[in-house]
């Protein structure tokens, strides 16, 4: 009988364990959607941060009414930067380019202004609502040329990138929900007659659920933990494969992810607890030894 309840022990030992290490990989992977997420959402701030459109400026215009639309763009609540380009510099790019043979005999280009704006207002509506309102102002030569293609684009792959890391961490968070759920099972399935007993005698369920509930929590802590390390290799090899890495992804961003996980983990473990532990205390005498 003591072989026996032994090997029962050993058998719940080895689960909890293999659902420690099963919680692990799966939270590692959650770790990495999550750190895929601010990598996207830090890369696409940068992309935004680089939309915008160019202004031609009338060479006729007087200098004031070419210095009053500077100024007008530059306080403008949508701006981000404005840089200036004159008719001269974008000549000396062109030859650069072509050579001195293919340039023309009179400066075919207009002073420009380069307004980028800033990430909220970084959506094809906005800019074609700002392209209105620019080339209504004096000084202004012809259309304005707005990145509103580029916007759209990147707004798209935004919002397919979330809904596909949204629905990945679902699906991950059910997978570890269910493997701690039977590592739980299990183990009140080992001892159903010492839960039956405490009821007999009296106990509460609250009473009987705790230290379940508690060692459940600390299993997700230990399996957010084992997460956070394999996170920190992968991390550190990445860095030093590819060392831009690090401007998107830091060390508090790493902190955060783990501080998450932890959470994560905690708090499923005790969920699929309370649930394991209710579904048993809930059943008659006679369906707890089937």
């Amino acid at each position: 009988m003591a072989r026996k309840q032994k090997n029962k022990r050993r058998r719940v030992r080895g689960s909890q364990i293999i659902s420690i290490i099963s919680v692990a990989l799966v939270l590692v992977i959650l770790g990495i959607v999550a750190l895929t997420a601010f990598t996207a959402r830090r890369s696409t701030e940068e992309i935004r941060s680089n939309i915008g459109f160019v202004v031609k400026v009338d060479d006729l215009a007087p200098q004031e009414s070419a210095d009053s639309l500077r100024s007008a763009l530059e306080g403008a609540p949508y701006t981000a930067s404005v840089t200036a380009r004159s008719a001269d510099e974008l000549l000396e790019e062109w030859k650069q380019t072509l050579g001195p043979d293919e340039l023309p005999d009179v400066n075919p280009f207009l002073p420009e202004l380069i307004v980028k704006v800033k990430s909220d207002w970084a959506n094809a509506d906005s800019l074609q609502a700002i392209k209105a309102r620019v080339e209504q102002m004096p000084a202004v030569y012809e259309q304005v040329e707005v990145h509103s293609d580029i916007a759209s684009n990147v707004n798209l792959t935004i919002h397919s990138i979330i809904m596909a890391l949204l629905i990945v961490a679902g699906t991950l968070l059910i997978i570890s929900f269910v493997l701690i759920n039977n590592t739980v099972r299990m183990e009140i399935y080992a001892q159903r007659l010492i839960i039956h007993t405490q009821q007999y005698v009296g106990a509460m369920n609250s009473f009987i659920r705790r230290p379940y509930i508690i060692r459940s929590i600390i299993d997700g802590i230990v399996a957010a933990l084992i997460a956070s390390i394999i996170l920190t290799g992968i991390y550190l090899g990445v860095k030093a494969q590819y060392a831009p890495a690090a401007t998107y992804i830091g060390w508090s961003t790493m902190a955060a992810v783990a501080a998450g996980l932890i959470v994560i983990g905690a708090l499923v473990c005790a969920i699929a607890a309370l649930l394991a532990t209710s579904k048993y205390l809930r059943k008659p005498y006679d369906e707890i030894f089937d």
